[in-house]
């Protein structure tokens, strides 16, 4: 349902791009693939959750990060931001 809202936003494939997205609220992992999928091996994908099991999609040698922590923690957003950012992409998918 969200599909089209994210075609009119986000930056079409480009496989001589790289793109860095941040998702908050990574639960199962299940759109980790799906963006990796759909922006290929040029994507770095950073995830947030509050979740520790939500770990179990961190993958540095795909690019896929997954960082445990609060998105109303600003110190910690400030430190993702310094490490991994700028972002070309956010989806805030957090409670």
């Amino acid at each position: 349902e969200y599909a089209e809202v994210y075609e009119a936003h986000f930056p079409k494939p480009d496989p001589s791009a790289a793109y860095t997205m941040l998702e908050i609220g990574v639960q199962s992992g299940g759109s980790t693939r799906t963006w990796k999928q759909y922006y290929g091996p040029s994507l770095t994908y950073v995830g947030v959750d509050i979740n520790p099991g939500s770990k179990r999609s961190h993958s540095p040698e795909e690019k896929i990060f997954i960082e445990i922590g609060s998105q109303t923690n600003v110190g910690f957003l400030q430190r993702l931001c310094q490490r991994y950012g700028p972002f070309d992409m956010i989806v805030d998918d957090g409670g």
